[in-house]
């Protein structure tokens, strides 16, 4: 063999693996892979496809047809703080939302917004407001539908209205969501800051509800006891009416036991003075003076005349 048939096949040799080297370029050019939670759009041309690539693996022609892949899990839209932070993975951080009053005071919301791409819109999506969607068209509504809904109150009454602002808040970013190639999944309104002005004034009104809140409940408490006196108070006369009586039902039974107790002596020694008498005869009366006689003649005597008193001799 000579030199030139040696350079000949060297040189085939080496076309070969260099178009072995671009046909696995190509092919490995010509697969893509789409995971869960992503879809992927081909566009051919700079043109987008209108079919949505779900996840797995698929294949495309090199050179010629690329391919945009997208997140289509929940997102979420954080309105916090007062600067912008680093965002995280599907997790968008952004400042406050500052609006204006029914008065034109500076309000501060913070809020979260979470929602979700519709898959099956992505191509629109992306001809529509590209992949920076959320700064185009997300964020803007959500600003405007704020702006709308907290300037319809008076920032005295934003405090008192939390709920009922959260609730229009969400309702009004449903019905526009309706119209957008996206799905709303929630709206929580974290919190409101009001100008210090505001927080003063209410903190003086609250601070004045609660003193009279604080009065009513000692006119209350005061009522109570004065009740609770007057209760007091006839128990006790009732107590000293029912002692009284029973006091006097004490001294009419012990008068009624006294008298009977009289009584029953009376009628004791008048039957026994009965007795006494009926048994007295004049000559037991005779033989008791007899008895009784000492020996001795009395020394007085009453005349004829009741009136006058006569000396006995002595007895010689």
């Amino acid at each position: 063999m000579t030199l030139l048939n040696r350079e000949s096949l060297s040189l085939q040799g080496k076309g070969k693996f260099f178009f072995l080297i671009i046909f696995i370029v190509l092919l490995i050019q010509s697969t893509y892979t789409i995971k869960d939670g992503t879809v992927g759009v081909l566009v051919t041309f700079g043109k987008y496809s209108d079919e949505v690539k779900s996840p797995g693996i698929h294949f495309k022609i090199p050179l010629v047809q690329s391919v945009i892949i997208q997140d289509v899990k929940m997102q979420s839209a954080h309105y916090k703080g007062n600067k912008d932070l680093p965002d995280e993975h599907g997790i968008v951080n952004k400042p406050s939302i500052t609006v204006m009053d029914m008065k034109n005071l500076p309000i501060s919301i913070e809020m979260t917004v979470q929602y979700t791409p519709n898959r099956e819109e992505m191509p629109t999506i992306l001809r529509t407001f590209g992949s920076n969607y959320f700064e185009k068209k997300i964020n803007p509504v959500i600003r405007a539908i704020s702006r709308d809904v907290i300037g319809m109150y008076e920032a005295e009454t934003i405090a008192i209205e939390r709920q009922k602002i959260g609730v229009e808040l969400k309702a009004s970013l449903a019905k526009e969501f309706e119209t957008m190639p996206f799905i709303l999944n929630d709206v929580a309104l974290r919190n409101i800051r009001l100008p210090a002005s505001v927080q003063n004034k209410i903190m003086q009104v609250q601070e004045a509800k609660q003193e009279e809140e604080r009065l009513k409940m000692a006119e209350k408490q005061a009522e109570v006891q004065k009740r609770i006196q007057v209760i007091d108070a006839r128990r006790e006369a009732e107590k000293k009416v029912i002692a009284a009586k029973a006091s006097a039902e004490q001294q009419v039974i012990a008068a009624k036991a006294e008298a009977e107790k009289i009584t029953l002596q009376s009628k004791a020694v008048a039957s026994a003075n009965k007795r006494v008498s009926a048994s007295l005869t004049q000559l037991l009366v005779k033989q008791h003076v007899v008895e009784k006689w000492d020996g001795a003649y009395p020394k007085t005597m009453l005349s004829s005349d009741a009136h006058m008193l006569l000396s006995l001799p002595a007895d010689k």
